[in-house]
């Protein structure tokens, strides 16, 4: 019997407008890029030219057999002084939106993707109290723009990066990392970057560095204002925002952090999540969680470029975990792995694909699947050595190159049925399973 998915599902790849465009130069991420102990491997520079690049990307994705893309919108672009408004990007990334249309491609928009505008640190970044009444603007400027292209808005890019950040740290301290636990941990960079934008250390915020709970209610205060805003402005578009989740289980004694992580990455989301129209997850892998907290690794489990578990499977136990604590419809905005091996990350969409489509066969409401990356992009402090996209590309002469694994989901994206190899299997034992937790606390 053929796998098939729903006709209206939406079957695309992603990108983030600093990790392609390039010369993002009015942000604050890449002031943090150029600086003197930067956790920033290297600066993104050029990146992929996707700026000027734009409409034959689009292009080559739809000729793949690609059916959505999902971009994000540089607010330091279209706002790069403080009420100063950019009428050419706002008519760039309108034109981003119809170079879709014209090709059969549904445009999915992320307003803000972990980029801000370095002035707005004046106003105390992603701690400050009128940072979401500025956000609002912005979208409301966007909105009225190409609103009218769009059907589904993410308004913000894994608002929960604070805890999932922690939570890499410690992984990184379980397994004895030190080099990148002193890159990713120390600030010395941090009053350099505040002096340059001409604020006290006190003032500088990136959505990044909003960790403290200060900073997680500006970001809930900044959805709900641009939510608002797009309802008024453009009332067709349904609006979420994005998480990243990943598959929890505990092994006994581990149960507790595994609850606890779920109330700090989900669980305190959920009001906001209920006044929107569906809530998207961004899901590359799973934790376990040992006795006194620490991470297990099951023995024999092959690893990505990210240190992460190769753990296709970890979708769709995230996707009826979600399930189990709202009915909204749930949008994949992001899944994928950084593999030199491209047969591995066809596996990898594969095996991901059909524990989707299980979840659907139960009566899951999955609007989309979108792949992350389209290409081989800047990864924020990892750089350019992470592989995650289907498209290689050569920054020497930004030639594309498509890979096997674009053909693969492109194939899949045309048909909407998944091929016969493409299975779910047993994950290496790594203990009770986060649901099971969830039920029995419910009782």
């Amino acid at each position: 019997m053929q796998r098939t998915f729903p006709a209206d599902f939406l079957w695309g790849v992603a990108t983030s407008a600093h990790q392609v465009e390039g010369d993002n130069n009015n942000s604050d991420l890449w002031l943090e890029e150029q600086l003197p102990g930067s956790p920033f491997v290297e600066p993104s520079g050029d990146a992929l030219d996707h700026w000027n690049r734009y409409a034959a990307d689009i292009e080559l994705l739809a000729t793949l057999g690609l059916k959505s893309y999902r971009f994000s919108i540089e607010w330091a672009r279209v706002e790069p002084a403080h009420g100063q408004w950019s009428q050419a990007a706002l008519d760039h990334y309108r034109d981003v939106c119809d170079q879709c249309i014209r090709h059969g491609m549904e445009p999915v928009i992320t307003l803000h993707h972990f980029t801000s505008p370095q002035w707005l640190m004046r106003f105390g970044g992603w701690r400050g109290a009128e940072t979401p009444d500025l956000f609002a603007c912005y979208v409301e400027r966007v909105m009225g723009h190409l609103g009218d292209r769009v059907r589904y808005a993410v308004t913000m890019n894994e608002c929960n990066i604070a805890a999932v950040l922690h939570d890499y740290v410690q992984q990184l301290i379980a397994k004895g990392d030190k080099v990148a636990i002193e890159r990713l941990s120390n600030n010395r960079w941090k009053s350099l970057a505040a002096k340059h934008c001409g604020v006290d250390e006190s003032l500088y915020c990136s959505f990044i560095g909003a960790v403290d709970a200060k900073g997680v209610e500006t970001v809930m205060a900044a959805h709900r204002a641009a939510r608002t805003v797009i309802r008024r402005v453009a009332p067709h578009v349904k609006v979420g925002f994005s998480l990243s989740l990943q598959q929890a289980q505990s092994r006994a004694g581990g149960e507790k952090f595994a609850l606890d992580a779920w109330q700090r990455k989900f669980r305190q989301w959920l009001p906001l999540i209920a006044d929107d129209d569906f809530v998207s997850t961004q899901t590359y892998t799973r934790t376990i969680y040992d006795i006194g907290g620490k991470y297990h690794v099951p023995a024999g489990s092959g690893t990505t470029q990210m240190k992460f578990e190769f753990a296709p499977e970890a979708l769709a136990a995230v996707l009826r975990t979600i399930a189990s604590e709202t009915d909204k419809p749930i949008l994949v905005s992001e899944n994928g792995a950084a593999v030199d091996d491209d047969q591995l990350r066809i596996e990898f969409i594969g095996r991901a694909l059909a524990g989707v489509h299980q979840c659907v066969a139960e009566g899951i409401k999955v609007l989309g699947y979108f792949y992350w990356s389209a290409f081989d992009n800047f990864e924020w402090y990892f750089g350019y050595a992470m592989q995650f996209g289907v498209i290689a590309v050569d920054r020497r002469t930004m030639e594309r190159k498509p890979k096997g694994s674009a053909i693969y989901l492109g194939n899949i994206a045309r048909t909407g049925v998944l091929p016969d190899e493409a299975q779910v299997q047993a994950q290496p034992d790594g203990g009770q399973e986060l649901l099971d937790l969830l039920n029995s606390e419910r009782g």
